[in-house]
């Protein structure tokens, strides 16, 4: 008999309990008692579960035949089910627990966490499978811990990769720095310095960061300088004021931007 079809026997019980046996009706109380507790001992096991972080493992216990959630919203008899309990007491059949409905409540939130999760995981396995960059695995998890804090497993690797990340950007900031790559020094200054980390990078990373990309700065504004200085002399030389006058206003702009920059 399907949880069901044992609700629906029971609500007929209700209407009319003269319309069974005694025996069809010990049978039905039994089914129920049976189903109730086996689902009630289900849900303390998944809690549990969900307690430890192991929501995967709850959600697929819960999914199993019986499938806690289905058969609970099958088998509710509402407000129905104080009349069953004096029904049984007075037949002395078993008597059903109650469910216990805010466990229930946290497998069904753990179900709505893994459905939200669901797209970023994905994400991950694919990351990890195609060996994607440590940086692109650390924002998925950054996004997973962004949606699903409490997960240690999440903070986990992301504090391992992290490390790991903290290794190549000590790399690619001396590249960048070879190559005076303002536009690489920038970027990479911004992800040091970024509130995202777990754990703040080395200090010595942190203040190399921005004395890196100063000096590249400098360096690119000298040269800006230069450049124009040389376009200056050339204009003055060849008595061309108007010319004079927009790369001394190019020269004033450069002068400011490396002021505020």
């Amino acid at each position: 008999m399907s949880p069901q079809d044992l609700r629906n026997k029971i609500d007929q019980i209700l209407h009319t309990p003269n319309a069974c046996s005694p025996e069809e009706f010990i049978e039905a109380a039994t089914l129920y008692a049976n189903l109730t507790n086996n689902l009630n001992r289900r849900l303390t096991l998944c809690h549990r579960w969900i307690d430890q972080g192991l929501r995967c493992e709850a959600i697929h216990m819960a999914s199993l035949e019986p499938d806690i959630l289905d058969n609970l919203s099958a088998i509710d008899l509402g407000e129905a089910l104080e009349d069953w309990t004096l029904l049984c007491e007075a037949n002395n059949a078993p008597i059903a627990q109650r469910v216990n409905w805010e466990q229930a409540s946290f497998l069904n939130e753990a179900w709505d966490m893994e459905e939200r999760l669901s797209s970023q995981l994905r994400n991950l396995r694919t990351a990890i499978l195609d060996k994607a960059s440590i940086a692109d695995r650390i924002g998925i998890l950054r996004t997973l811990l962004d949606i699903d804090p409490n997960n240690l497993a999440w903070d986990t690797m992301t504090r391992e990769l992290e490390h790991l990340r903290v290794l190549e950007l000590e790399d690619e900031l001396e590249t960048a720095s070879e190559r005076k790559d303002l536009k690489k020094l920038k970027a990479l200054e911004a992800e040091i310095h970024s509130a995202d980390w777990r754990e703040p990078p080395p200090m010595d990373l942190l203040s190399g960061s921005v004395a890196q990309r100063r000096k590249a700065k400098k360096h690119r504004t000298q040269r800006q300088y230069n450049k124009l200085a040389k376009a200056l002399h050339a204009a003055m030389y060849e008595g061309d004021p108007i010319e004079a006058t927009k790369l001394r206003t190019s020269w004033d702009q450069v002068q400011e931007v490396a002021r505020i920059s």
